[in-house]
Formats: C-alpha cells, structure tokens, sequence
C-alpha cells in the first residue's frame, strides 16, 4: 500500500480530481484537489515541482468553476516559484504562466494577460515548433487578448489554424500520458 502521502497517489488524487471536476461533481473534486496540494506541501515543500503542478492543476479547476481570483493570486505565486525552481523557459513554467494568462483574461485584465501570453508564444516557438499544440494553443490565447482590446492580431492565419486544429482547449500535462 503506497499511502495518502505518496507522490503516485498525490498524482492520481489530482487526476482523479480533475476528472471529477469535468464531470461535475465540484465538491468532491475540490476535496481531492485541495487535499493532494495540502499533502503535497507538508510533504515534498512548497517548492517542489510536484507541488508546485498540484496548485497549479486547482487552479484549472478554480477557473472551471468561475474563481477567476483565488485561481489568479494562487497561479501568480506558483508562477513565480515555477521560474525559481524550473527556469523560465521549462514547460511547466511555460503552463502555468498561460494559465495565470488565462485567469488574468477572465478577470478583463486583458493587456497583462496580452503581454504574458505573447512572452509565452515566444517562448514556446523557441522551444518547440510553430505547429506543436501548446505554440498554437498560445498563438490562439494571444489572439483571444488582442481581440478583447479590439486590436487586430499579428497572426491571425495561425490563429484560425489553432482554433480550427483544437489547439485553443490546452490540454492538462498529465492528462496526455493516458
């Protein structure tokens, strides 16, 4: 028996949590959630990669469920450590700011989450291609941005391209290896 405290038992309450969040059931999902984060920290430390990808797994599930603030001031703090701990250009880091991206732009902060969102495109193209799913995810969020200030957006080609392609819906990292 691995036990609570376990990093694969954190990992699967997490993705146990989120999938519960998609199928509705908040108030399960949050105990899951918020438990595997708690564990986490008390655990491995507020600044161990897994806990920093705990907090920022509900903080997804605090936008699905309209917490644009509590999400947006956790994911600002767990970006700040992802860059501490990971660097600024690892994939996680990369996550989690176009999360904090996201929230920002649900909070009709629109020129901050324009300019996290285009350092983050940037990133990603550096990274990865200009055609992997998480660069286009990131052209489409940028989009979204400059649509909501009612600029035109300097790639709008590769904008409808992500969005015609799926891209805009970024999927959770650790729910690509099922």
């Amino acid at each position: 028996m691995l036990g609570d405290d376990n990093p694969v038992t954190m990992r699967s309450a997490i993705l146990l949590g989120l999938v519960t969040a998609a199928l509705g059931e908040q108030q399960q999902a949050r105990r899951l959630l918020e438990g595997a984060f708690a564990r986490s920290r008390r655990t491995q430390g507020e600044n161990h990669p897994e806990t920093l990808r705990a907090a920022s797994y509900l903080c997804l599930a605090l936008g699905w469920w309209n917490e644009h603030q509590r999400a947006r001031q956790l994911q600002g703090d767990t970006f700040a450590r992802f860059r501490r701990v990971l660097g600024d250009d690892h994939p996680d880091t990369l996550t989690s700011a176009s999360w904090l991206a996201a929230n920002l732009r649900e909070l009709g902060k629109y020129r901050q989450a324009r300019a996290l969102d285009q350092v983050t495109l940037d990133k990603r193209r550096q990274r990865l291609c200009n055609e992997h799913p998480d660069t286009l995810a990131s052209v489409e969020d940028l989009a979204a941005n400059h649509r909501a200030l009612g600029e035109p957006g300097p790639d709008q080609r590769a904008a409808r391209r992500a969005s015609s392609s799926g891209a805009a819906f970024e999927v959770p990292p650790v729910l690509r290896s099922l």
